[in-house]
């Protein structure tokens, strides 16, 4: 067999901080009338960084991206704590949401240091229908489902209006699949 392989190496930044991937030329193989490519994922990235992936495609996996017109969620109120980021995408009858705690991960001092547990979060999203929803919530890390919440959207409630999430206890990020009940998965 006449296989070349690609080979990527690991350096470090002028401060010798952090790993960076320093790819070299991808050569690509004929082998009976196609291309082939042999990489070893040990070599592409060898701490493993690209295992956050998984998880993402695991929670991903049964959305119909294309069979929905999906816009960015809003937000009617501050989050608590306000530090915490909310990304998402809904439509009249889903949506996809992210929190994101900032503050879990920092250097102080040269050192990492690991932020608290998130124990009463929570936020309104903007952008659903009326309607009962499910909520499953999401463990970004061990692509695991941590908790199934329901909720309701009323557009006649003034404060507060929209679909409250509180997510379980999490630290660093935590995701959300909200889908309307009675309607399609």
């Amino acid at each position: 067999m006449n296989l070349r392989q690609t080979r990527q190496t690991l350096s470090q930044d002028a401060n010798r901080s952090a790993p960076h991937l320093r790819p070299t030329s991808v050569l690509p193989v004929r082998e009976k009338g196609s291309i082939v490519q042999q990489v070893h994922e040990e070599e592409i990235e060898p701490y493993n960084l690209y295992h956050h992936l998984g998880p993402l495609a695991e929670f991903t996996r049964s959305v119909d991206w294309p069979g929905h017109r999906w816009a960015p969620v809003g937000l009617s109120r501050p989050n608590l704590p306000v530090s915490l980021n909310v990304y998402g995408l809904a439509t009249d009858d889903r949506a996809l949401v992210w929190m994101h705690d900032p503050l879990a991960f920092r250097i102080e001092a040269g050192k990492a240091v690991r932020g608290p547990r998130q124990q009463s979060a929570s936020c309104n999203i903007l952008g659903l229908a009326d309607g009962p929803y499910e909520i499953e919530w999401f463990d970004t890390l061990a692509g695991v489902v941590l908790r199934r919440d329901s909720g309701s959207v009323n557009h006649l409630d003034h404060f507060g209006y929209g679909l409250e999430l509180r997510p379980p206890d999490f630290w660093g990020d935590v995701a959300a699949r909200i889908i309307r009940r009675g309607g399609r998965s």
